[in-house]
């Protein structure tokens, strides 16, 4: 059996270690198997903290399986780094509730990986829970794509299988873990400071009607640029308005959902605030290939080692549904950090830091980068 052969040659290559943490994500074609695998794999790797889930698609080395069964398994020893798992259950009126007894313990930067239900966890009011009393964690991860359907997914956490909530690892030591968070858009006109916005509406732009302003960028901007506005408009909110002009990598993305013409406001995908600095944006292959690739060149350059291995968190809509090529994204990151152990899966949502916040992302990669301890 695949999963047994897999299991087998991971537990080979750690050699005489021991396994500490195991990543599995298995294909929604093997979803009425889940049991089975996870018994398989903990056989072979009986590490301490066993976490993962179904997806729509996994990854793994420089290859993507997004339409075909596949199995991706990622196991590390960590000698010398503070590790803890935990599973996230599902409340209540859609209220997290997270078991953790050994958060109280790691108070220095830590990394929260977590993999979660979208139909049973709201992430977006997970990561503002934890985040008001632990404002030095980072969290990274995806939202399980196995299914279209509530208790359709399943997650795996020691020898536990089940339907709802999620799990998540945390690993602490600002050195152990860093993220790369490639959002797949660049922008493009000028940075733009709300001046008046009620709920989801930017009602002005610098003084002016939000669509007036629209249409003064798009005036200037490249006509190949005009083209690529039919792939999708999104708006860039700067997480720290002084360093609006620095690009992309500043700006949390989020859709455009339309102007309304009686007064030319912008409904956006995100709650503004008056006083924000904004930046329109656009999403195509070409952009969003070559934005993963500068952010990733950019991590290398500021690494005093070798990268030890690697997690990654790419968008469904990624893959062959944006890219002309195969495997873009696993190729990519296996190509610039020289084929570090990669595994991952094609999410409903990526969890990555944008700046010193935490953000649930859309058509965004997040790649999670363990370095030696």
């Amino acid at each position: 059996m695949a999963a047994e052969e897999a299991a087998t040659e991971v537990a080979a290559e750690l050699g005489d270690a021991a396994a500490d943490l195991v990543f599995l994500f298995v294909s929604s074609h093997h979803t009425s198997h889940a049991e089975e695998l996870v018994e398989i794999v903990r056989e072979k790797l009986p590490a301490e903290h066993f976490v993962g889930c179904t997806a729509e698609g996994v990854l793994g080395g420089d290859r993507e399986y997004a339409d075909s069964p596949g199995l991706s398994l990622w196991a590390a020893s960590l000698p010398g780094v503070d590790v803890a798992s935990c599973r996230l259950e599902s409340a209540e009126e859609g209220q997290n509730g997270l078991l953790i007894e050994a958060m109280t313990e790691m108070r220095e930067p830590t990394t929260m990986i977590f993999v979660a239900d979208p139909f049973s966890v709201v992430a977006e009011d997970l990561i503002d829970e934890l985040s008001e009393s632990r404002p030095e964690l980072v969290f990274a991860g995806g939202m399980a794509s196995g299914s279209p359907q509530p208790t359709g997914n399943r997650f795996f956490f020691g020898d536990d299988v089940f339907d709802q909530g999620g799990v998540a690892v945390l690993i602490r030591g600002g050195r152990s873990v860093s993220t790369v968070v490639s959002q797949g858009c660049r922008p493009f006109g000028k940075p733009l400071v709300v001046t008046a916005c009620e709920d989801n509406l930017i009602l002005e732009l610098g003084g002016q009607p939000a669509w007036q302003k629209f249409v003064e960028q798009v005036e200037v901007t490249e006509d190949s640029d005009r083209e690529r506005l039919t792939e999708g408009l999104h708006v860039g909110r700067a997480v720290d308005s002084r360093r609006a002009s620095e690009g992309s990598g500043n700006f949390l993305v989020r859709g455009v959902l339309g102007f309304v013409k009686e007064n030319g406001a912008m409904m956006v995908g995100d709650v503004p605030r008056a006083g924000q600095t904004i930046q329109f944006h656009l999403r195509d292959p070409s952009s969003a290939s070559q934005e993963m690739e500068t952010l990733l060149e950019e991590r290398v350059g500021q690494l005093n080692s070798p990268v030890a291995g690697a997690l990654l968190f790419t968008c469904n809509g990624r893959g062959p549904r944006m890219f002309d090529r195969p495997h873009h994204d696993a190729s990519m990151v296996s190509r610039v950090f020289n084929d570090s152990p990669l595994a991952g899966f094609f999410a409903a949502g990526e969890i990555g830091p944008i700046g010193s916040s935490s953000f649930l992302h859309g058509f965004t990669a997040v790649t999670v980068l363990f370095h030696p301890s």
